[in-house]
């Protein structure tokens, strides 16, 4: 009991640092997305709404203040001593896309589709992981080999009844370097929180005291803050939103599609500009498997705008597309594995022979789904692609410098209070405002445009 309120205490102290951090770190390996996918686009956008344009802001924790997901630049000319850039927008309203499964026969160990795009996002997504098994500690080298930029679970993280005495051991002994602040007995931890869970019903058995919570999974992670407390929250990487989900019954604000939950997914799905909106939650909308579908967790998510529905729970993979959306059920990342029931309608593809994890591949055109094998075998792929005039071009008639202190290096700059991160780089790097026509309608972040050229 002692070390868990300490645990509890230390979490506390580290959370206002964790999410500073989170603003203003990124990764060694991508210190700097590219300038398409780290726009600063302000509110006043919408004024151009008219003309077909719109954006809205929403925090997140790789560009370290407000952003549009999805927009993407072409040089134009010169200005001082960087570049001037045409930004294409994503335009205002739903945008449908068209889904493509390609054929990749089990037991292949290369995928049929050409490479993705270097400076696409990549996601791994675990589920039914935590177990501290052989089969789990070869998901986690697997995922590690993807050199994912964040990690995504889909529930039950922490075998077998949620136990403070056991997570460290599921879950940090594997992923501690995705998970900040960290605060358990395997290495430092990282910089910033990349590893985002969602609640399984295992890792609620260990609900105790007063209003019966998942206390040692909310004392272990610090997750986004929101309505949710932790337990279902929203982040935005790149170009994707997801939103997690709470689907265990044992919830405080409910599960179904009018429930409390419901609403502010409803809500924060509307809000999103977000290219891509994965939906990531433990039991599934539909199963084939044992456990096999949960009705009440049916909420109309196509007509909300997400994307797609991502959910574990069952120990087998499934992609099954019902009234024109996907749903994939994950839950090969290491326990037992579940034989299939008869196979749901729309169910396309089914797989149980081992486990395995799913990378997720996704820039603001395409986003792409992939269910490997710890063996590398690759078992399924699934692509939606964005038609181009889901973006507009918008050419600034003006680009002007917010703040440069050097000639041979910009600031990198948060919207965070303010205030400048410590953080230098040899690439003109900063924000800049940008005029059409005379009016100022963005602040841009630029991160990666090197001097000279």
């Amino acid at each position: 009991m002692r070390e868990r309120t300490e645990m509890r205490e230390r979490k506390e102290r580290g959370a206002g640092e964790h999410r500073v951090a989170q603003a203003g770190a990124a990764r060694g390996r991508r210190v700097f997305w590219p300038a398409w996918a780290v726009v600063w686009l302000a509110a006043a956008l919408a004024a151009l709404a008219a003309g077909g344009w719109a954006g809205h802001t929403r925090a997140s924790p790789w560009s370290g203040g407000a952003a549009v997901e999805g927009a993407r630049q072409s040089p134009v000319e010169e200005v001082g001593e960087c570049r001037r850039f045409a930004w294409m927008v994503p335009l205002a309203g739903p945008v449908e896309a068209a889904a493509e499964p390609v054929e990749a026969p089990v037991g292949s160990t290369s995928s049929p589709m050409e490479a993705e795009p270097a400076e696409a996002v990549r996601i791994a997504v675990i589920g039914d992981y935590g177990d501290a098994s052989r089969a789990a500690a070869d998901v986690a080298a697997l995922v590690k080999s993807w050199q994912p930029d964040i990690v995504v679970t889909t529930g039950d993280n922490n075998y077998p009844s949620g136990a403070a005495e056991t997570i460290d051991r599921n879950v940090g002994r594997f992923y501690s370097q995705f998970i900040a602040p960290y605060r358990g007995r395997h290495g430092p931890g990282g910089t910033v929180n990349r590893f985002f869970p969602t609640l399984g019903n295992h890792d609620w058995d260990a609900a105790q005291g007063v209003g019966r919570l998942p206390q040692p999974y909310l004392d272990y992670f610090t997750l986004p803050p929101g309505p949710g407390e932790e337990r279902y929250y929203e982040v935005v990487w790149g170009p994707v939103h997801i939103f997690a989900v709470d689907s265990d019954y044992r919830e405080p604000h409910g599960t179904t599609a009018d429930s409390r939950q419901a609403q502010w997914l409803r809500q924060a799905l509307a809000r999103s500009t977000a290219a891509w909106k994965l939906v990531v939650m433990h039991e599934p909308p539909y199963s084939s498997g044992r456990h096999g579908s949960t009705p009440r967790l049916r909420w109309p998510f196509k007509a909300w705008g997400a994307t797609a529905v991502l959910s574990g729970h069952d120990h087998t993979y499934e992609r099954l597309v019902i009234d024109g959306f996907p749903y994939f059920v994950n839950g090969l990342g290491g326990q037992s594995r579940y034989r299939f029931r008869e196979p749901l309608p729309g169910s396309q593809v089914r797989y149980n022979a081992d486990s395995g994890a799913m990378l997720i591949e996704a820039t603001p055109q395409r986003i792409t789904f992939r269910f490997v094998t710890r063996r590398g075998e690759t078992i399924d792929v699934y692509r939606i692609e964005r038609p181009a005039e889901a973006f507009s071009p918008l050419r600034p008639t003006a680009v002007r410098r917010h703040r440069h202190r050097s000639r041979s290096a910009c600031s990198v700059l948060t919207q965070h209070q303010g205030q400048e991160a410590a953080r230098r780089h040899p690439t003109c790097a900063g924000v800049f405002q940008v005029e059409v026509g005379g009016v100022t309608v963005a602040d841009v972040r630029i991160a990666n445009a090197v001097e000279g050229q």
